[in-house]
């Protein structure tokens, strides 16, 4: 759930962004709406980020309780958790893939 709507937000700003290169290249820019709309993505970048360092978080948690079950033989169990991890890690490396795009190109935005 938190990974689609991280998702949505990541494809609302790129929407944003590129309303700005455009209004940049057809020489209609509103430079106040312009700075309020990359405020908003910076607030959503830094938000974001946050959501990923939670993320990964999660993922030691579960690599810590993997340990634990292999030092117990949890057999099943660690091949769950196991699993669970390998899913979480490939959203996160997704996701922190699309936020780094994301910055990027905000990062190629200057309304001087």
């Amino acid at each position: 759930q938190r990974t689609y709507t991280l998702q949505q937000v990541i494809n609302d700003d790129k929407e944003r962004i590129a309303g700005i290169q455009k209004s940049i290249k057809t020489k209609t820019l509103d430079k106040a709406k312009a700075q309020q709309e990359i405020a908003s993505v910076d607030s959503n970048l830094a938000q974001m980020n946050k959501d990923l360092t939670g993320m990964r978080s999660k993922v030691a948690e579960y690599k810590k309780t993997a340990d634990l079950e292999r030092a117990s033989d949890g057999g099943t169990q660690v091949t769950a958790i196991d699993g669970e991890i390998s899913k979480m890690n490939s959203k996160v490396a997704s996701l922190q893939k699309e936020v780094d795009g994301l910055y990027s190109q905000r990062q190629a935005i200057t309304l001087g």
